[in-house]
């Protein structure tokens, strides 16, 4: 008995001294900004009752974890500079170190706001350049939650760099290298969006009871479970593709064995194009979908220079016509793809066209409306929407972020607005409209109403809230329909 209780206590003893470890979440973090001229609170998580000292530019505050082991403090307002370190001391201790004081901005919205700098203009030149260390960049990972959570996963504060700007937000990025120069002050950038998605994932429960709409959508959000919810639709998707590869197949050291015109194409699946995958029933897979169409051409076609147009690939792609390499991105999804064919490639009759198609998160596939898909030759342009074949080269199940945030009312608020919502901000950019384009007079009331919601949950009076007014997404009509 003695033998069995000794690893019982032991083990009780290590779980025990883990739980009591003082830890941050992961907005607080080395390289961070803290607002100037503004209380700033510092917060976590530790034993119940434990003591804790915070220690930051030339300030010391004292406190003690509630009986649930969270704690915060306050610091009083200070002045722009840096770098400086914190200490958090409890029963164990924790340093950050070069962190600035500054202005922080939320930066938030639907796919404009997620456009990375990678997808820019001049996006080389400017990626090049981007050493700016009085820029600070955090990334709230993509979550959704049925109910408020109060830390996000995987992210943490970094200065701006040639190394880690090319993911991050454009618009963020472009708004910070203008403001720095007029304000002259650090700025931090908390970057929290998601392509896609309505105004109303991003508004809290509260902030939607009293939206004409929006009553069973709250009421199904009580008993909403996303890992449940994202399990389930793992399943369902197997149940189409069966295992998954985890290396891409139709690669082999760089020979792209699924472009050959000669490979047999008889058991791959069809699909309807130009669309993405997710609207065929791929729901949450990511990696490397190869789909492959065959065109004809005759005599004069073939002996002149062709144009393929293939609209615009989520994310990346190798296109290919009877096995060669014809064009190909990396990571534009937004930008379209037209690419010169050269007079030898085709041939008379039939030909090849093969495209390996790799999505990284979220949507993956060709987004067009058909107009914009097809080739053009010396004589006509060939249409190419309709029936290609596919075959999944490689796969991963996002289960990360639970799930489609549109399914409900406030999923974002929860997951991506709700564990920042201690930090002191100067202000948040807002870029978004597209998803509810087709509610257009419910969005006038929808989007004040979020502005009001925020301000409410950060506490931290009217900041100022700065949105970009959508241009025509089509072309606008001279007269009525």
């Amino acid at each position: 008995m003695k033998k069995i209780l000794l690893p019982i206590l032991v083990f009780t003893f290590l779980n025990t001294v883990i739980l009591a470890q003082v830890k941050l979440p992961h907005a607080i973090s080395s390289n961070m900004v803290v607002q100037r001229d503004a209380p700033v609170k510092i917060w976590g998580t530790a034993h119940k009752r434990e003591n804790i000292t915070v220690s930051f530019n030339g300030q010391t505050i004292k406190t003690k974890a509630n009986r649930k082991g969270n704690w915060q403090v306050v610091f009083n307002d200070m002045k722009a500079g840096g770098p400086f370190a914190m200490t958090i001391q409890g029963k164990n201790k924790i340093e950050l170190e070069n962190i600035l004081i500054g202005d922080v901005w939320v930066c938030s919205g639907q796919s404009n706001m997620e456009m990375s700098v990678a997808n820019s203009n001049n996006a080389d030149a400017e990626i090049a350049t981007a050493n700016y260390d009085n820029i600070r960049l955090f990334t709230v990972s993509r979550k959704i939650s049925s109910s408020p959570l109060a830390d996000t996963e995987e992210s943490t504060w970094l200065a701006c760099s040639s190394e880690n700007i090319a993911k991050f937000s454009a618009v963020a990025y472009y708004f910070a290298k203008k403001l720095k120069n007029e304000v002259d002050v650090p700025i931090g950038l908390v970057h929290t969006s998601w392509g896609g998605t309505g105004i109303e994932t991003w508004t809290s429960m509260e902030g939607l009871t009293s939206m004409k709409g929006f009553a069973g959508g709250l009421e199904s959000l009580k008993s909403f479970d996303p890992i449940t919810y994202a399990n389930d639709r793992k399943e369902k998707l197997l149940a189409i593709t069966g295992p998954l590869p985890e290396k891409d197949l139709g690669m082999k050291d760089k020979d792209a064995l699924w472009a050959n015109p000669n490979h047999d194409f008889s058991t791959w699946k069809t699909m309807k194009l130009p669309d993405h995958w997710e609207n065929n029933g791929l729901i949450d897979l990511n990696g490397v979908l190869w789909f492959k169409t065959v065109f004809e051409l005759d005599e004069n076609e073939a002996n002149n220079p062709l144009i393929l147009n293939l609209a615009r690939i989520d994310d990346s792609d190798d296109t290919y016509i009877n096995g060669i390499r014809v064009g190909g991105m990396i990571e534009k999804y937004d930008e379209p793809r037209v690419y010169p064919v050269k007079t030898g490639i085709a041939k008379v009759g039939k030909n090849i066209l093969v495209v390996r198609v790799e999505d990284i998160l979220y949507g993956g596939g060709f987004k067009a409306d058909g107009k914009d898909f097809f080739i053009n030759t010396s004589k006509q342009d060939i249409q190419l929407s309709g029936l290609w074949k596919y075959k999944i080269g490689k796969g991963t199940i996002e289960t990360r972020s639970g799930g489609n945030p549109n399914l409900m009312p406030s999923l974002l608020f929860n997951g991506m607005i709700s564990p920042i919502l201690p930090m002191t901000i100067k202000g948040v950019i807002w870029y978004q409209g597209e998803h509810n384009a087709g509610r257009a007079y419910q969005y006038r009331k929808l989007f004040p109403n979020m502005i009001q919601d925020w301000r409410k949950h950060f506490n931290q009076g009217d900041f100022p809230f700065l949105f970009v007014q959508l241009a025509n997404f089509y072309k606008a009509e001279d007269k009525p329909v």
